[in-house]
């Protein structure tokens, strides 16, 4: 990641920026503001944000216990600058377990793409899983600690 810029615990107040993000990251499938709530209740340690120079939200991620990466995404202008690669990384640091897992949607093949440079493999598919029917793709990243 670039210099000038840190990733931190998500804080309430950090919300209506991550919401930006969510809005512009996500068509389909996007999460409301008593989502982030309760994923910020339940693993206050995994959700993390990067902020630029300004301390503006620049991405966001919110990995549990387990290592599963339930929401990632960036701010467009910020993306392929190794902002979600800094952001997996820091979980990596943070979650205790050699292994974690992720779904994303079989046709976004840019997010497939990326995981892939980081390492995960895909291991099933979850047919359907999506409102709209769509299919996903399990993928894992195993640690070497």
């Amino acid at each position: 990641m670039q210099k000038n810029r840190k990733i931190k615990r998500f804080e309430w107040k950090d919300i209506t920026e991550v919401m930006q993000i969510e809005r512009e990251a996500f068509e389909k499938d996007r999460w409301d503001e008593i989502e982030f709530m309760k994923w910020h209740e339940m693993f206050p340690n995994g959700f993390l944000v990067a902020e630029d120079h300004n301390n503006k939200i620049i991405g966001y991620i919110i990995c549990d216990r387990e290592g599963y990466i339930h929401s990632i995404a960036v701010k467009r202008t910020e993306q392929r600058k190794g902002i979600g690669k800094a952001l997996i990384e820091e979980e990596t640091n943070i979650i205790n377990t050699d292994e974690f897992y992720l779904h994303v949607r079989a046709s976004n093949k840019n997010a497939i793409r990326f995981y892939e440079k980081l390492g995960f493999q895909k291991t099933q598919i979850f047919s359907g899983i999506y409102a709209d029917g769509e299919d996903a793709l399990h993928m894992k990243l195993q640690i070497r600690k």
